[in-house]
C-alpha cells in the first residue's frame, strides 16, 4: 500500500502478519518516500510498525513545534550535525545538560531507532516556512540526504498510514 505521493512525502507498507506474529504490534515492512528519494529496507519482513506509527503520528500532530531559535542560521546539514551533535555526541557537557538537550531537541527525531526497516539510518526533521525538511544519513555509505516535503503531504501520507495501522490492528484483534 502506497499512503501520499512518492515525489512529495509517502509512505509505502505491506502486512505481514501471520495468525502466529504477536497480536501486540503491527507487524510488515515498509519504506518511506521524501521526494522521490526512499528510506527504509523495503526487503526487510516480519517488522515491527508500531512504534514508526507512533512516531510518524506524533510528528504529524507537532509539525508546528519543530521549529527552532538556533536553525535560521543553518543549512540542512548544518541542521543534522546541530542536532547529532545536541542529541548523540559525547562532549564536555554536563549529565543536566545533556538531560535538558535531550528533552529539547529529541522532538525532531526521524528515523533514528525506529524499528528493523531503519537500521543504520540516522535522520532529523523540521519546519521552515518553505515545508519539512527531513535531513538522512545511512546507511552504507553515510551521505547526508537533504529533502524537503510539503506539509499538507506529510499530514495526509501520516493519516493514510494511520488509518491503515489501526484498521491492521482491529482486523487482528477480531480473530
Amino acid at each position: 500500500m502506497m499512503f501520499g505521493n512518492p515525489e512529495d512525502f509517502a509512505i509505502e507498507v505491506e502486512s505481514d502478519a501471520t495468525d502466529a506474529s504477536p497480536a501486540s504490534t503491527v507487524w510488515g515492512h515498509m519504506r518511506i518516500w521524501c521526494r522521490g528519494v526512499s528510506f527504509g529496507d523495503f526487503k526487510e519482513r516480519h517488522c515491527g510498525l508500531s512504534g514508526t506509527h507512533q512516531a510518524l503520528v506524533r510528528l504529524s500532530a507537532t509539525l508546528h513545534e519543530l521549529i527552532s531559535k538556533e536553525f535560521p542560521g543553518l543549512d540542512d546539514s548544518g541542521v543534522w550535525h546541530f542536532l547529532d551533535q545536541k542529541l548523540y555526541r559525547d562532549d564536555e557537557r554536563t549529565l543536566s545538560e545533556v538531560d535538558r538537550d535531550a528533552r529539547e531537541y529529541s522532538r525532531f527525531d526521524f528515523l533514528t531507532n525506529w524499528g528493523e526497516s531503519f537500521d543504520d539510518y540516522k535522520g532529523f526533521v523540521f519546519c521552515r516556512d518553505d515545508g519539512v525538511h527531513a535531513v538522512v544519513m545511512g546507511p552504507g555509505a553515510y551521505e547526508l540526504r537533504c529533502v524537503r516535503v510539503s506539509q499538507h503531504g506529510f499530514r495526509s501520507a501520516v493519516a493514510g498510514f494511520d488509518a491503515w495501522c489501526l484498521e491492521v490492528e482491529a482486523e487482528r484483534g477480531r480473530r
